[in-house]
């Protein structure tokens, strides 16, 4: 659960760490490494990364060779381990390089900040942008050099934050205090996004946390985004399940710089750790999730999916997949079909080894 799948030039998808194991105590990080072939239909362990780590970002390179970057693992045993006792895990500023020609992962350099749950996001230029995942600094990779530079700043930094590259070179970011923002790379400044979303009555957020926890971010054909929220409310303690939870879809529009949703999804109410998908056709679609966030495996693990026409609106047309699953990833192949790998669907481990097929 919580691996890198990445489509490689050669039409393989190279699967990277994640953990083994759901909702035990200090959950081990993996370092292994493996190739799906869809000629085959079967999966090959390839060389293993150089640091174990789980929700870290995986990036295409020009080249071929795929960026790994940050996540949660353990940089320096000293901080993960006091008196020969296991304490944590951190987040993590390394980076490595997986080149398919070899099979192996090579160190590259390290960003400025450690980042968990981060975004990365490959530019025209073949750099990658790196924003999220906690901090506000934004940092950029230049595969030439294999060094970050730092880039700028968001006004923000919030840990369950989305971003989308926009066809004009900006990058959309939308944090889970319901505010966005556009980052400009060539100035490294952001600037604010008007966000239209609807909110609870004061009876409400008087005596419950109210939440629009953005979960994915998608640029459509028409250069537009699709933003999905995870909404609910709950008591000030946080506690789970929430009195109430929905799915929120709402669209960024570049030319009026401003967001608005589309409706509300509440059937099921899975909307968090799910997956979207853009298909070759311009469709998106969604597969799994939980009943709240940051959670796995928790009983309540859906095997629900569904495909959003654009062309159409908020319609849905409803799928399922084969088993319930969330924090699994979700690859589209070269022939328009998506790999949908891993996750959990328990509360007790292992986590998925399993995987299926969907054909548009």
């Amino acid at each position: 659960m919580n691996a890198t799948a990445t489509l490689l030039q050669n039409g393989k998808v190279l699967i990277a760490g994640g953990s083994p194991e759901v909702n035990v105590p200090y959950r081990p990080v993996l370092a292994s490494a493996e190739l799906y072939d869809p000629a085959t239909g079967t999966f090959t362990l390839t060389g293993s990364m150089r640091t174990a780590r789980t929700q870290a970002t995986a990036t295409l390179l020009p080249d071929g060779r795929v960026l790994i970057a940050g996540g949660r693992g353990c940089a320096n045993p000293k901080k993960c381990f006091m008196n020969n006792t296991f304490v944590d895990y951190e987040a993590l500023a390394s980076a490595e390089l997986y080149d398919p020609a070899t099979g192996k992962f090579t160190a590259t350099g390290s960003m400025s900040t450690p980042r968990e749950n981060g975004s990365a996001i490959l530019l025209a230029d073949g750099k990658v942008l790196m924003l999220n995942g906690g901090p506000s600094l934004v940092e950029l990779y230049d595969p030439a050099t294999g060094k970050f530079t730092k880039r700028g700043s968001l006004s923000y930094g919030y840990p369950n934050t989305v971003a989308a590259l926009l066809p004009n070179g900006r990058v959309l970011v939308v944090n889970d205090a319901a505010e966005a923002e556009l980052f400009d790379l060539a100035t490294g400044m952001s600037t604010s996004v008007s966000i239209e979303l609807p909110r609870p009555p004061a009876s409400i957020t008087n005596d419950h946390r109210y939440y629009q926890i953005p979960q994915t971010a998608t640029t459509l054909k028409d250069g537009r985004v699709l933003v999905t929220f995870w909404t609910g409310f709950s008591d000030y303690s946080y506690s789970y399940p929430p009195y109430s939870e929905s799915g929120l879809l709402a669209t960024y529009d570049p030319v009026s710089n401003s967001m608005a949703q589309i409706g509300w999804i509440s059937d099921p109410p899975r909307w968090s750790d799910f997956r979207a998908t853009l298909l070759a056709d311009g469709r998106v679609l969604f597969t799994g999730g939980a009943a709240g966030p940051d959670t796995a495996g928790d009983g309540s693990t859906s095997a629900w999916a569904a495909l959003y026409d654009p062309a159409v609106g908020l319609g849905l047309t409803d799928a399922k997949m084969g088993g319930a699953r969330s924090h699994h990833t979700a690859t589209l192949l070269s022939d328009g079909s998506v790999l949908i790998a891993g996750g959990t669907d328990e509360a007790d481990p292992p986590a998925l080894s399993s995987a299926e097929l969907f054909e548009p």
